[in-house]
């Protein structure tokens, strides 16, 4: 029943590809076409936080260069650089609340993943990052949560809502420098569910300098967690400004 709806709505508003706006077959999913998913390239498989090679140990993807850094995740992974067509994509969906575009953005990611072997073979559930709910309600949907929920569906991993919890309301990322984001994420979160001995996913739409992922993980790994794999849509390397949004 389902499919003959998405049908129907297809054949009433046929769906377009996020990219290149080519009209696509009724129920073709995600919302790319052939040309353009050989088109928009995969990044190499390097830690999206410091650059580094991934290694394997024990089939587990690390960096051993963030590890010997002391940071708390073991890997960071993004298949593409937030710009051109990705970017796009990102801020129609985050901003002009184009939820449809989770989808596609999450196929680009959870590919990715796969290459760099994250399975359910090693990994226990996804999570995701967490919006304020303040934000939540203003948007009416949780970016980093559609993304997590399709990634782990595609992956056949369990994806967990509400493990992490953010208190409180702290400054966008976006407006901030490298040194304030550290400072702006520190003690809002906290985690709300046993994690003890468990491999964790934890998603979000875009990293940039990589803060939000890093604090997260602090808290997992003293919280009990063995393993924690941080990802995301898009490896940011500048801000978003109200223009950017404006232009879409």
């Amino acid at each position: 029943m389902k499919n003959l709806v998405v049908y129907l709505c297809d054949l009433l508003f046929p769906p377009k590809c996020i990219y290149c706006g080519d009209i696509l077959k009724p129920e073709h999913r995600p919302l790319i076409c052939d040309k353009c998913k050989d088109k928009i390239p995969l990044k190499d498989l390097v830690c999206a936080k410091c650059g580094g090679a991934i290694l394997y140990l024990d089939k587990n993807p690390v960096c051993p260069t963030c590890k010997a850094a002391g940071r708390y995740f073991d890997c960071a992974y993004s298949p593409a650089v937030y710009e051109n067509e990705t970017r796009d994509a990102i801020l129609k969906f985050k901003y002009k609340y184009q939820m449809e575009l989770a989808e596609p953005l999450s196929w680009f990611l959870a590919k990715g993943l796969r290459r760099a072997g994250i399975s359910n073979r090693i990994i226990d559930f996804a999570v995701s990052v967490p919006a304020d709910s303040e934000r939540e309600k203003i948007r009416g949907f949780d970016s980093a949560g559609m993304i997590a929920k399709y990634v782990a569906r595609n992956l056949d991993i369990e994806y967990k809502k509400g493990v992490i919890k953010k208190y409180g309301r702290n400054e966008k990322q976006s407006n901030l420098n490298k040194r304030e984001r550290e400072k702006n994420v520190k003690g809002v979160f906290a985690v709300a569910s046993d994690v003890r001995g468990k491999r964790i996913l934890l998603i979000d739409d875009i990293i940039t300098t990589g803060a939000t992922a890093a604090e997260i993980s602090k808290i997992l790994k003293r919280a009990g967690a063995k393993y924690v794999f941080a990802a995301a849509a898009a490896k940011g390397n500048k801000t978003v400004t109200i223009g950017e949004i404006d232009e879409i």
